[in-house]
């Protein structure tokens, strides 16, 4: 496939665009030719809150939306730079869990994947909500793959859009041998253990042959987990499930085929199949509730948020911002259930 990228001027010459111009010129398109035209506009929050105003009844019933986006971690995730915290997400579905004004949740997923930990933490929160009545309809998004996968198998109905990249059931793991490096900048280390292995996930220390074993040993038996709850969820046998696993990526038409997804669609689509779930009508109003919900200015400073904030906004070289990166990363190996990255030229 052979992609191409045209200026605004070369996109009028094809037909891909009407005209080019400035922000004044649409506003005065806006406004029509009339004597007395007039560009009036109302913001977003300003509409919703007229149309609420003048709707009917609210709904008597309720339902959650919660965004699952980013590279999963374990700890504290980032919405800035789409980083998706395991702990977090699964501390806000158990909240929704035990909140009796929620009768259903839609997860909306946008993942590659991540840590193998943070996944199961979803994964796991998922299923107690499916068992305990509140039923979760997954809405895939671009990309859903591997942990991205892993945080929607056990939603009672899946909805992927024709082209997401979804699948990748699989674990790698990786480890950095910076062995070489220490010596050409003159860095010795030193070890002090009380167990052979206890160095297994040291950056100053190749893997042995023993502790590539274990490490191997320890994937598969991942990855036997992983294959296992996939194979639960779609109601699969375990060998039938594992032969469309092994790393492999799918478009949502080809994982609906597959049945690794339930159903073709965007975001009505996982609506409508959530007020199923709920057994409502489909022209049943159903009111959708955003979560988390955002903080107050007061909320924020009593938790830390704006401290972070302020930390995180003071001046920094891009490349010290880089290296404190790249360690916080290199401190924790483990078991990563990511999806390869595609591009098209």
């Amino acid at each position: 496939m052979k992609l191409g990228v045209a200026s605004a001027e070369q996109g009028l010459e094809l037909g891909l665009i009407d005209q080019t111009g400035y922000r004044h010129q649409v506003e005065e398109l806006l406004a029509g030719d009339g004597e007395d035209s007039e560009y009036r506009s109302i913001s977003g929050a300003r509409f919703l809150k007229a149309a609420r105003s003048g709707s009917e009844a609210p709904a008597q019933h309720r339902a959650a939306v919660l965004p699952g986006v980013g590279a999963i971690m374990v700890g504290k995730g980032d919405p800035m730079t789409e980083v998706l915290s395991g702990v977090g997400l699964a501390r806000q579905l158990r909240k929704l869990r035990h909140n009796d004004r929620i009768e259903g949740i839609i997860l909306r997923v946008n993942s590659p994947g991540g840590s193998a930990v943070g996944s199961d933490m979803v994964w796991e929160e998922v299923r107690k909500l499916e068992q305990e009545g509140k039923p979760v309809v997954v809405s895939m998004s671009g990309v859903a793959g591997s942990g991205g996968y892993y945080i929607s198998m056990g939603a009672g109905h899946i909805v992927s859009q024709p082209s997401t990249i979804t699948g990748s059931i699989g674990v790698i793991f990786g480890k950095f041998d910076l062995t070489n490096l220490y010596q050409w900048m003159g860095i010795s280390v030193d070890q002090v253990k009380n167990y052979p292995h206890a160095d297994i996930f040291s950056l100053s220390r190749p893997l042995g042959s023993e502790q590539r074993k274990r490490v191997e040993d320890w994937i598969a038996d991942l990855y036997r987990k992983f294959v296992t709850k996939a194979a639960d969820s779609r109601r699969m046998e375990y060998q039938d499930l594992e032969e469309k696993a092994r790393g492999r990526i799918y478009t949502g038409v080809q994982a609906k085929d597959l049945g690794l997804v339930d159903s073709l669609g965007g975001f009505d689509a996982a609506i409508l199949e959530l007020k199923r779930a709920m057994s409502l009508d489909e022209d049943t109003p159903l009111e959708l509730d955003l979560y988390p919900k955002r903080k107050s200015w007061w909320e924020a400073a009593l938790g830390g948020d704006l401290v972070s904030v302020i930390r995180s906004s003071m001046p920094a070289s891009p490349l010290s911002r880089w290296t404190l990166t790249l360690i916080r990363k290199l401190e924790s190996p483990g078991a990563w259930l990511l999806a390869p990255e595609l591009r098209f030229r």
